[in-house]
């Protein structure tokens, strides 16, 4: 009897890391990380025009947080977003989030690289979006591909830095897809979708950006 119970406790213990996992690398969390990510890590043509601007852009990455959350709230939505169905709003709704954080980004004349990114993550949204009308891709590898898009400019980022930041870009790829299939949460195509749904169109916005 004791193995099956010492059995029961593991897994339980590893739904319950999984969980605490999903929640801290939840997707909409991902603006701060990315903006954590350029400011820690960033050469300084990158790093000062984003520190100059500093207090307007966290509060649009603040507005472009947290209006989701309100919104998802608001519609009594579990905020995993468990179901395929409970998607299709939010997703429309976080679209139109960032779609106005783009122009506000742009219209107080924030540093072009910030408005590429928005708008290339807002391509990414979109394209999430429509994919979630056949299956249910993974949101939170759609925004660690998101993170492995901007880190494949490495013009961006210090050299000494760089294979490390991929390094630990890679370990988080593989333990969100691990902790995702640990809450069976999601199917390995369903994983994949996101990934590449995140990855490609923030790459290949930046780059018709000229970057």
């Amino acid at each position: 009897m004791k193995p099956v119970l010492s059995g029961v406790d593991h897994v339980s213990t590893s739904r319950t890391f999984a969980l605490i996992f999903s929640i801290i690398f939840h997707p909409v969390l991902f603006p701060f990380y990315a903006f954590a990510l350029l400011v820690g890590a960033g050469r300084n043509e990158v790093v000062l025009p984003i520190l100059h601007h500093r207090t307007e852009i966290l509060l649009l990455i603040l507005g472009m947080t947290v209006l989701p959350i309100i919104f998802v709230l608001a519609m009594k939505r579990d905020i995993m977003l468990r179901n395929q169905e409970q998607r299709t709003i939010p997703y429309i709704i976080t679209l139109l989030i960032y779609i106005a954080g783009g122009l506000v980004a742009f219209w107080l004349a924030l540093p072009i690289l910030l408005v590429a990114l928005i708008f290339s993550a807002t391509v990414s949204l979109f394209v999430l979006m429509v994919l979630n009308l056949k299956l249910k891709a993974s949101m939170h590898t759609f925004s660690v591909g998101g993170i492995m898009g901007i880190l494949m400019f490495s013009g961006w980022f210090e050299e000494s830095l760089y294979w490390k930041l991929w390094l630990g870009a890679g370990l988080l790829a593989l333990l969100v897809m691990r902790v995702r299939l640990i809450l069976k949460a999601h199917t390995l195509p369903e994983i994949a979708a996101g990934f590449m749904a995140g990855l490609v169109p923030v790459f290949i916005g930046l780059k018709i950006a000229g970057y």
